[in-house]
């Protein structure tokens, strides 16, 4: 029997992931990768091996548990595990360890697709093909000597890792020589577009017979029949072609009225249900809600509209105004995707229904239309496990981070979100506009507390876990707000682009968002959490400011203005300091003479000299009706400057944008 250090990867990851076209398609991806490095880690367990990475509190469920129990399993496993092992043959526990893995996907795959009851043999077998082929499950392993440094060791397993994965190989789909004759002859015949691409991906084949979408010679009532079939056989809308992989995806898990993942328009309509169930209360929301929902679910029976999709308990609208129903209902465009285009009798009575329904909640008002998605990872963190010396360390690291991604749904349900992901230091998440910058505070807090600074060494005092420089682990957060319509691909592109412009912050730990309106260009800023005058701290004075108006919404794009005029580089720069200052100057005197509340109010003197301050610009006082300049402490004119004067109008401009989907300033929500 001879030890070994082992290291088990699973892929494809990020490609895999953002092939969504729901939110319920990112959230399955996510859940499956995790499950199947579940099953791994839980097979090392199994064979006696010890977790190194991650730790086995995470091990909650073997992979033959019922599947709907293992995914309310809130820490997800990432798809890196490193562990100790004794084996007499590492080669057969090697395949041991991949075939549980295999294993644990053929049981999801045969759960998805034997609810399906309408497929023919051969598109069946296409669709297992494509699954069987997706998943990438690489191993290596070294002797551990205990008594050789585990650094050492573990170095040279992730250089065995990388040789490994430059020399995989790719296999194709083979079908059997019948199915390929079929196959062929369909592509001869005219029905040859019964494979078109896979709209998720477009790589893969759809396996769902073009037979059952619709055509232009059907009735009103064969287009209504098949719209609905398609939904209920393949929870596919009448637009979408689906491959295997897609299907695992949308049936995995399924509940016949039950969504496991809220939409993205159902984020996008919760500040608006908060205003309404604050302002009008929320029974009276609740009993017309009620009366419009009854008359959709009429529409359903009569006419094969696309049924009403309710969500998990856990995401429980918290007003008690549409209960568990998802708020996608809510929207006319989101409505019609379950309608045929000429069934215009069904699009007037369910258009009519929500029309009434705004009508008598909200005096005609509409829900927002612009929901946040929370991308977050720990900065430094190869260096940090590079700098764990002896296996308990590493382990205890471990433990740490799985005790990190289980509070992190705490803190995303807490905030009215839904957690995609959440791996170690990795997070993912979707939430509303108004929660979503608490919710990133409270992340980035929490990690401190268990990973960073404020996790210390019961002896020394100083932080348990740093680089070896010193240096704790941070959080960095990138936050993109977008339009509930928008694809979700580039939403999630948009997010992952943010984390990084937060991860470019100085000193990383930073914070970045970004405003995609369906016109212009985005809109972006980026910060530390932890610079002087935080850019946090900052933020929360300007949507205060834009909140209450005190502010004109004009200045920020005057001062954005002046800037492009006068040609103020992008960063602070002590060659041009002299221009800085003049900009500066400038800046000061348009925020001066500005007025908030519509014209009828100055801005107040305290959030002047904040303002001046930031720009490095003396304080102003009035000493017997006359202006003087208070030098600062060292006797000079003129001060730090924190930001320029672009970054400043950046800020306010985002946060005015912020305010208008419904943030406000954290200390005052955190009073109601």
């Amino acid at each position: 029997m001879s030890k070994y250090l082992i290291l088990i990867t699973i892929g494809p990851v990020q490609e895999f992931i953002a092939a969504a076209r729901r939110t319920r398609d990112l959230w399955f991806g996510s859940w499956l990768l995790s499950e199947l490095s579940r099953a791994a880690a839980q097979k090392v367990f199994d064979l006696q091996g010890s977790l190194i990475f991650p730790h086995d509190e995470v091990i909650t469920a073997s992979p033959g548990k019922d599947m709907e129990t293992s995914a309310q399993q809130s820490a997800n496993v990432a798809n890196k595990i490193v562990a100790s092992i004794t084996t007499e043959n590492i080669t057969e526990t090697g395949e041991v360890i991949q075939q549980a893995v295999q294993k644990r996907l053929t049981e999801l795959r045969d759960d998805a697709f034997n609810s399906i009851k309408v497929w023919t043999q051969g598109d069946r077998v296409l669709a297992e093909q494509q699954v069987d082929a997706l998943i990438e499950c690489y191993w290596v392993a070294v002797p551990f000597t205990e008594s050789k440094e585990y650094k050492t060791q573990r170095d040279l397993l992730e250089n065995l890792m990388a040789a490994r994965k430059s020399t995989r190989h790719f296999t194709q789909i083979q079908l059997s020589e019948t199915e390929q004759r079929e196959h062929n002859q369909i592509k001869l015949s005219k029905e040859q577009q019964r494979y078109p691409k896979s709209s998720l991906d477009g790589q893969r084949e759809s396996v769902i017979p073009e037979t059952r979408y619709l055509a232009r010679s059907d009735t009103l009532d064969q287009r209504r029949r098949k719209i609905w079939q398609l939904y209920n056989d393949f929870n596919a809308k009448q637009a979408e072609r689906l491959s295997g992989v897609d299907l695992l995806k949308r049936r995995g898990n399924h509940k016949a009225d039950e969504a496991d993942f809220p939409s993205t328009s159902h984020f996008a309509a919760l500040p608006f249900l908060q205003h309404l169930a604050d302002t009008y209360g929320a029974d009276k929301i609740h009993s017309l809600f009620n009366h419009y929902r009854k008359t959709l679910e009429d529409l359903i029976a009569n006419n094969k509209m696309i049924q009403l999709e309710k969500l998990d308990e856990r995401y429980r609208e918290p007003f008690g105004v549409i209960g568990n129903y998802d708020a996608s209902i809510l929207y006319m465009s989101r409505l019609a995707e379950g309608i045929d285009t000429k069934d215009i009798e069904t699009r007037s009575s369910a258009e009519r229904a929500l029309r009434d329904f705004l009508s008598l909640a909200a005096n005609g008002a509409e829900p927002g239309a612009y929901y946040a998605i929370l991308q977050a990872d720990g900065d430094s963190m190869g260096t940090v496990i590079d700098n764990q010396l002896e296996i308990k360390d590493h382990q205890k690291l471990s433990r740490q981070l799985a005790t990190f991604a289980k509070k992190a749904e705490e803190i995303v349900l807490n905030n009215r979100g839904a957690l995609a992901y959440a791996g170690g230091d990795d997070v993912l998440a979707l939430l509303p506009v108004d929660t979503v910058l608490q919710c990133a505070k409270d992340l980035h807090d929490r990690f401190d507390a268990l990973v960073g600074t404020g996790y210390c060494c019961d002896t020394c005092g100083k932080p348990r876990f740093v680089t070896t420089t010193g240096l704790s682990p941070t959080l960095s957060v990138g936050i993109a707000i977008c339009h509930h319509l928008e694809p979700l691909n580039d939403a999630l592109a948009l997010v992952r682009s943010a984390e990084k412009s937060a991860k470019q912050v100085q000193g990383k730990n930073g914070l970045a968002i970004v405003i995609a309106k369906r016109s212009g260009e985005p809109q972006r800023i980026q910060g530390s959490w932890a610079e002087d005058k935080g850019f946090f701290i900052r933020l929360q004075t300007w949507l205060r400011m834009m909140q209450h108006t005190e502010l004109s919404a004009g200045a920020p794009y005057e001062l954005r203005n002046l800037v492009e005029r006068l040609g103020e580089p992008q960063e602070l720069n002590t060659e041009a300091q002299t221009l800085h200052r003049a900009i500066a100057e400038e800046a000061g005197r348009i925020i001066e003479r500005k007025q908030g509340q519509r014209g009828s109010k100055k801005l107040d003197t305290k959030d002047i000299t904040e303002l001046r301050t930031l720009l490095g610009l003396p304080e102003k006082k009035s000493i017997n009706g006359n202006i003087v300049f208070v030098p600062t402490d060292n006797g000079e004119r003129y001060g730090k400057q924190m930001v320029t004067v672009r970054q400043l109008a950046d800020e306010l401009i985002v946060a005015r944008e912020l305010v208008r989907l419904g943030a406000t300033e954290l200390q005052e929500r955190n009073k109601q």
